[in-house]
């Protein structure tokens, strides 16, 4: 068997090469399996290539198929969509880089402008057209669609700590993102939270931001003369003249509900928006501790070493983002090192994952407008120890970086897939 990768520079995914292109390279040298880096796709025939989904277009695969060549695509873009769908289907195996879809709708979270949730059944594609969702699962019954984990950067030592020395609490860390921020509502108003929970956004008042991120001209001002932004000192101001380019804060700051399919818009957005939100939440909801979302909305970035310490010592690590994202990004597997609990959405069970991951056994799941939340409060050590001793042996085999700064099991698995239609 022999293989040509095609990556040329410069990476269109550096994640892809660090992480799975490089690594198998050097794999395959170390055990004898031919490989050839090609920096073009003219001209090939009769060759099993690999490279990012996206190179390989309708016309592309057309030209590539017509001359005898076997198609292995490394599909990665941040949800479980896939590149060029219409055309996939004479590609040979996708290697995906999240969970495979197995039910044509999840659950989503709806809120209303009075912070009322409920939620309905989303179609996978947009419009639910049956001609995409057929194309889709035609892929995946026919074993041409093989999910991939989305392993963390780096792999750190971690000092585990027993159930009995931890935190009782959630932990929430990464952008404001609209549903995340409403999980750490939620959290926060069932005691959950401390004050290692996180909307890290420092970088959006630094100077070398972009415009287009940049927050406004008083979120600046007031950064640089305070280092943060207060809920008082948000309280205290009429107007922030604020650059969100979908909101004026003269008038009511939302679409005719919180509508969560277009949530994008609240994304990593100025942090008076966020005060905002969570003083409509309590109204409905009741008082929550501001001093808390104060603490989170102006806490530092951590790296990832800087952050296993504080995942170690709590006893969730939750997330919520949108539905068809990539439901076990690296946070996952991170959690799964520090031997905390990781909590996501029910929605997670409808994907099939690599490794298989099973609701209870590695993670536990809130229910979608979080009705459930209160049963975290009785975790038991054994459910602990059951899921964090689980997950954390499925690190140390799947994830886990050695020579090839991936897990050798983790080619192995890529190329036993390679070969079953190289052999075939």
């Amino acid at each position: 068997m022999k293989l040509v990768v095609y990556d040329p520079g410069p990476k269109i995914n550096g994640y892809l090469t660090i992480k799975c292109l490089d690594p198998l390279v050097k794999y395959c040298g170390d055990i004898g399996v031919q490989v050839e880096l090609i920096n073009t796709l003219d001209g090939l025939a009769n060759s099993a290539v690999l490279a990012h989904a996206s190179y390989f277009t309708p016309e592309v695969i057309l030209r590539l198929k017509n001359s005898g060549n076997r198609l292995y695509s490394f599909d990665i873009n941040d949800s479980s969509w896939l590149y060029h769908l219409d055309a996939v289907h004479d590609v040979d195996l996708i290697f995906k880089f999240s969970g495979i879809q197995q039910t044509r709708y999840s659950d989503e979270i709806q809120v209303s402008k009075d912070i009322e949730y409920s939620k309905r059944p989303r179609p996978f594609f947009a419009g639910d057209p049956d001609e995409k969702w057929n194309a889709y699962a035609n892929l995946r019954d026919a074993g041409k669609l093989i999910p991939m984990p989305y392993a963390p950067n780096y792999h750190e030592d971690v000092a585990h700590i027993p159930f009995e020395q931890k935190n009782k609490h959630a932990l929430i860390r990464g952008g404001n993102h609209y549903i995340r921020f409403h999980l750490f509502l939620n959290l926060l108003k069932a005691g959950l939270i401390n004050s290692d929970s996180a909307f890290p956004v420092k970088c959006y008042f630094g100077k070398s931001m972009v415009d287009q991120f940049k927050y406004c001209p008083d979120c600046l001002k007031t950064f640089e003369t305070h280092g943060k932004i207060s809920y008082q000192h948000y309280l205290d101001r009429e107007t922030w003249g604020c650059n969100n380019p979908y909101i004026k804060w003269n008038i009511d700051p939302t679409d005719e509900d919180f509508r969560t399919d277009t949530s994008h818009k609240w994304n990593n957005r100025c942090l008076p928006l966020f005060y905002w939100l969570t003083e409509r939440f309590q109204k409905q909801h009741g008082n929550i501790d501001m001093s808390l979302v104060e603490n989170a909305l102006n806490a530092d970035y951590l790296s990832e070493a800087g952050m296993y310490p504080i995942l170690a010592r709590n006893m969730f690590y939750g997330d919520y983002k949108w539905v068809f994202s990539v439901d076990l990004p690296p946070r996952f597997w991170q959690g799964a090192n520090a031997k905390i609990i990781n909590l996501l959405p029910a929605w997670t069970k409808n994907q099939a994952q690599f490794p298989k991951v099973v609701e209870g056994d590695h993670y536990l799941a809130f229910d979608e407008i979080f009705e459930d939340i209160d049963k975290l409060k009785n975790i038991t050590k054994e459910q602990h120890d059951h899921i964090t001793n689980n997950c954390f042996e499925m690190y140390n085999t799947w994830i886990k970086g050695d020579e090839y700064e991936v897990s050798v099991n983790l080619l192995k698995y890529v190329l036993d897939n390679i070969r079953r239609i190289e052999n075939g």
